[in-house]
């Protein structure tokens, strides 16, 4: 994208008939009157192209339908690196945060969001994480099953480490794809997002917090689930209604009938 001296935006691409998402770096810095007529000449072009940018702290003002369709979510990224990796945060201060964030929002931004736990610009979560996996699945077990688009920054499902900008752009490791167990928990739960629209399109209802033990629902008219997490490090108990089943795990859970016990840093969706 270029402008020129009367503000007046040209877009110069190959092709737009196949393109992916765009995503636009470091946005903050460019005046909010270029944004609305880069909307304009790229919807123009293909009006289901997804314009995304990269956008730290409040991005409500690029938010309100003439910018952007969603930026990279930096305050979830935050939210999640201080409670699962780093563990600074209560589970109260953690949801609290959590909730603060979708109020400052509506709906149809919520669930555009770009919620990445890494990103080219920060250490990676791994390695926040003091090299623990246990942590960085929890993490992404979380990121797969709230409101809004979870975001994979490449190597972080073969637990890639690397400290800040540069060290965070290693190089991706081929030869761990086919065996890493962090590649198959992403691979489920990518699944179950697809076959629970709940989990795609549901409306977020916390339901208790109790220690370190999270329960939510996820709320469409037809359909519901709820996500149980346990960050803690002892196992915590959830009874399930009559009519739920386990959909999925993350971690170790055990069932004694209606009874689920989740061990240390684990998960559960019913349904």
């Amino acid at each position: 994208f270029f402008c020129n001296d009367t503000a007046t935006t040209e877009i110069y691409t190959l092709s737009l008939h196949d393109a992916l998402p765009i995503c636009l770096d470091v946005a903050r810095y460019v005046d909010h009157d270029v944004w609305p007529e880069v909307r304009n000449v790229v919807k123009a072009a293909k009006a289901d192209i997804f314009l995304l940018a990269e956008i730290m702290g409040d991005t409500s003002r690029w938010l309100q339908g003439d910018e952007f369709d969603a930026t990279m979510n930096y305050t979830f990224r935050h939210l999640c690196v201080e409670y699962f990796a780093r563990d600074r945060l209560t589970t109260e201060q953690f949801m609290e945060g959590y909730l603060r964030m979708l109020a400052m929002y509506s709906p149809e931004v919520v669930h555009a969001s770009h919620n990445l736990v890494g990103s080219h610009d920060t250490a990676r979560f791994y390695t926040e994480a003091g090299a623990n996996e246990d942590r960085l699945r929890l993490a992404t077990f979380f990121q797969m099953t709230v409101p809004g688009a979870p975001g994979l920054y490449y190597g972080d499902e073969l637990a890639a480490a690397g400290e800040d900008d540069p060290l965070c752009r290693g190089t991706f490791t081929w030869d761990q794809v086919d065996d890493h167990p962090l590649v198959d928990h992403l691979r489920r739960f990518g699944q179950l997002r697809k076959s629970h629209p709940a989990l795609r399109r549901g409306e977020f209802r916390l339901r208790s917090l109790s220690g370190d033990l999270i329960a939510f629902e996820r709320v469409e008219p037809e359909t519901r689930v709820t996500v149980v997490i346990n960050a803690g490090a002892e196992t915590r108990t959830h009874e399930m209604t009559e009519d739920q089943r386990v959909l999925a795990t993350s971690g170790q859970v055990d069932q004694d009938g209606s009874v689920l016990s989740l061990r240390a840093m684990s998960g559960v969706v019913v349904g």
